[in-house]
C-alpha cells in the first residue's frame, strides 16, 4: 500500500491476515485517511499499537467497529461518527465512565452505540 492508496481508501476491514503483514501495513495506518468512512478491525491484525491510527485524522469516518483492538480509539477525530461498536476493549484502552461520556459528547451525529466489556468500572457513578 502506498501513501496515495491509503488516502483514497473509503472502507477498510482488517480481520485477519498472514503473519508478518502487519509489519508492512501498520506504518501506513499511521498516515492520514481523509476519505475513510468505515473501519472494522479485530485483534487478530493489531499488534501492540504505539502510534495514533491515521494520525488521528479521519474526518469522514462514520462507522468504527473494534473487536478487541489494543488501540487508543478515542484519540481519533470522531466528530462525524454515526456508529460506534466496541467489543472487549483491552483494559489499558478502557476509559472511565466520565471520560467515555466526554468522548461521546463530541460525537454529535452518533445514532448507534454498541458496547461489550468496553468501559472501566463505573463505581464512581452511584445509582
Amino acid at each position: 500500500m502506498d501513501h496515495v492508496t491509503v488516502e483514497r481508501i473509503q472502507e477498510l476491514h482488517l480481520l485477519g491476515m498472514p503473519l508478518g503483514y502487519e509489519r508492512m501495513l501498520f506504518p501506513e495506518l499511521s498516515l492520514r485517511a481523509p476519505r475513510l468512512k468505515y473501519l472494522k478491525m479485530s485483534r487478530a491484525v493489531v499488534p501492540n499499537w504505539s502510534s495514533v491510527l491515521f494520525d488521528g485524522d479521519t474526518p469522514s469516518l462514520q462507522t468504527l467497529e473494534l473487536s478487541p483492538c489494543p488501540i487508543p480509539w478515542y484519540l481519533l477525530k470522531l466528530n462525524g461518527l454515526t456508529t460506534l461498536s466496541l467489543d472487549r476493549v483491552p483494559g489499558r484502552f478502557q476509559q472511565n465512565t466520565a471520560d467515555f461520556l466526554a468522548t461521546l459528547s463530541r460525537m454529535q451525529d452518533l445514532t448507534n452505540l454498541y458496547l461489550q466489556d468496553a468501559l472501566a468500572s463505573a463505581a464512581q457513578f452511584p445509582l
